[in-house]
């Protein structure tokens, strides 16, 4: 059980990288559109990183 469960988390925190990836790619008006003001991609996207990737793995929070 407990493999199983760091394996979702690890599954989770790699898709939450490529989406803060991706949301440096957006434009003003497509992060509009999606409800993100231009402060919050700005934030979220300098989490796409390696030590960002890091802190998520380890800082495992249960929802």
């Amino acid at each position: 059980m407990l493999a199983i469960g760091l394996f979702a988390h690890l599954q989770a925190c790699v898709l939450r990288f490529q989406t803060r990836k991706a949301l440096k790619t957006m434009t003003v008006e497509q992060c509009a559109d999606i409800g993100v003001k231009p402060e919050e991609q700005r934030l979220e996207a300098k989490k796409a990183s390696i030590k960002g990737f890091l802190q998520d793995v380890f800082q495992y929070k249960k929802d």
